[in-house]
């Protein structure tokens, strides 16, 4: 049996306390526990609610954070490691205080983008 997934998008993205749940064009329902992606478990309920659902992927933009369906369908967990989770959470700390406005990848390109 051959199951096609070439063309599987999401559909809509729902949060619980604990876990999101994505549903896809097929009708399945994928549950993934929050803190395997330890941005979205993170993030704020408003920004979790900001999402976009791209070519075979759901992007945050709030949060800086890309979850491909297959990775889902996989089970894979977020690969990000410590240091970059922490510099992402002083990012975080930095824009909520309102003490920066630039994007994760370009805040600490500059230095200056964040204050301590």
């Amino acid at each position: 049996m051959t199951i096609l997934i070439e063309n599987l998008q999401a559909v809509s993205v729902a949060f619980s306390e604990t876990h999101f749940t994505v549903a896809l064009s097929d009708g399945r329902l994928i549950s993934t526990p929050l803190h395997w992606f330890p941005r979205l478990a993170y993030g704020t309920t408003a920004e979790r609610e900001i999402y976009e659902i791209i070519d075979g992927a759901i992007h945050w933009p709030e949060l800086d954070e890309d979850i491909e369906i297959m990775a889902l369908l996989n089970g894979a967990k977020s690969g990000e490691g410590e240091k970059s989770l922490h510099r992402f959470r002083q990012w975080m700390q930095a824009r909520r205080a309102g003490k920066t406005s630039a994007p994760f990848a370009l805040a600490f390109a500059n230095p200056l983008a964040v204050e301590p």
